[in-house]
């Protein structure tokens, strides 16, 4: 009985800390015309451009504390030129590619192949940030434990030939923390295969302080352990 009451007593407490925005780097850039251009974006085969599937991930400090991260936004341009200036993504876009590991350097390690995230379903709504007008991309229902410093990125999986593509909405200079990395796995675009920083890559030089916009919703873990432990000591002093 008393592993019960504790299994109860951990949803508990997980119901009881409500969820805060743990990360917010959502300030987006404006711009006249044409956004930033950053591709972030898996197209799936048999779509003939499936080699510029290409993924960006952002570099996320927990500052010593452990989250536990409920959903993730990244944020993209609601501009598809190919397409009218429409968002078809809006009611089509169903899932996305989530990357999530720990940072031990200036870019992620080779060996992470972001083609092997995590496909979680997502939702897409238009937002109006910083009068930028945007498609947000949300992966919600997640359950991550994070603490330190973590790579963590969002990839729209959708075909382009059908669809088209967005682009990823950076937010101003100066980046928060390091600058983000971004892999072409198939080496289409001629930069490689490898992971490298945006600037490094098929962007153009002024984005050498690139961040993408992405906002974090969680549970700071300490708060809800310390509920827990509460819960416990009460249970134990009624038995």
């Amino acid at each position: 009985m008393r592993q019960t009451l504790a299994g109860m007593c951990v949803a508990t407490c997980a119901a009881v800390a409500s969820a805060i925005t743990l990360w917010d780097q959502s300030n987006l850039v404006q711009y006249i015309g044409n956004p930033p251009l950053l591709t972030n974006q898996e197209i799936p085969p048999p779509d003939a451009f499936a080699g510029y599937s290409s993924y960006v991930l952002t570099d996320v400090d927990t500052g010593g504390d452990t989250w536990l991260v409920q959903d993730i936004t990244v944020y993209f341009t609601n501009f598809n030129a190919n397409y009218g200036g429409q968002s078809a993504w809006l009611g089509v876009l169903q899932q996305a590619r989530l990357n999530v590991a720990p940072k031990a350097g200036s870019l992620p390690d080779n060996a992470l192949d972001p083609r092997n995230g995590t496909l979680v379903n997502v939702t897409v709504a238009q937002v109006d940030i910083n009068n930028v007008l945007a498609l947000a991309i949300t992966a919600s229902g997640l359950s991550l434990p994070v603490s330190g410093e973590y790579w963590i990125g969002l990839t729209p999986v959708v075909p382009l030939q059908a669809l088209g593509y967005y682009q990823e909405v950076p937010i101003p200079s100066p980046r928060i923390g390091g600058e983000s990395a971004w892999r072409n796995p198939a080496g289409a675009f001629g930069s490689g295969t490898d992971w490298m920083t945006v600037a490094a890559g098929p962007a153009p030089d002024w984005w050498i302080d690139f961040d993408p916009a992405v906002t974090i919703h969680g549970i700071p873990e300490p708060g809800a352990l310390l509920l827990l432990s509460a819960a416990v000591t009460g249970l134990r002093r009624r038995r």
